[in-house]
């Protein structure tokens, strides 16, 4: 019933907000990794040392994946083509 379209609505939008986090976490993670080769390759360079790069491809055995989620937001869709919550 409603209750449960409720529900279903808040965990929606807790996904989603997780799923910013996540992100931002992410972005974060991408920007020290950033700023850290940038120190790491000024102070090989001002040490006289050439610097290489290379690039490491990660392999099916090296991956780990925690879970799966699938999330699903039903929506009603006009004849014009917009799509409505069908919980609204």
């Amino acid at each position: 019933g409603a209750a449960r379209v409720l529900k279903e609505g808040q965990d929606v939008a807790r996904a989603e907000n997780e799923v910013a986090h996540w992100r931002d976490e992410l972005s974060a993670l991408r920007a020290e990794a950033a700023a850290d080769a940038e120190r790491i390759a000024a102070d090989v360079e001002a040490a006289g040392q050439p610097l290489e790069r290379t690039v490491l491809r990660p392999r099916s055995g090296d991956i780990a994946v925690a879970s799966v989620v699938l999330a699903w937001e039903p929506r009603w869709v006009a004849s014009d083509g917009t799509a409505t919550p069908a919980w609204a």
